[in-house]
Order: C-alpha cells, then sequence, then structure tokens
C-alpha cells in the first residue's frame, strides 16, 4: 500500500499524462472554448 506522503516519479519529457501547470490550462482552456459553441447550440435547441 503506497503512503499519502511518497513523492511521485519525475514525469519524463514525453511524458502525457503530466502536464506542466501551463499546459494544463492550455489544455482546459482549449476544452472550454471548444465546449463553450456546443453547449451554447444545445441549449439553443432545446429552448
Amino acid at each position: 500500500m503506497r503512503t499519502a506522503r511518497r513523492s511521485q516519479p519525475a514525469p519524463g519529457p514525453g511524458d502525457p499524462l503530466h502536464l506542466s501547470r501551463g499546459e494544463a490550462e492550455e489544455t482546459g482552456l482549449n476544452a472550454a472554448l471548444f465546449a463553450l459553441p456546443a453547449v451554447v447550440a444545445w441549449l439553443s435547441g432545446t429552448w
């Protein structure tokens, strides 16, 4: 069983599962910009 204080191994340079803070924010922003028009279109179709 792993303890909560065990440090994670350093991510490799090509590890897609570990994003830097800037990359994570950029990915989240891109996802939000992609999802917003879809939500608006869905709402306009249901209202």
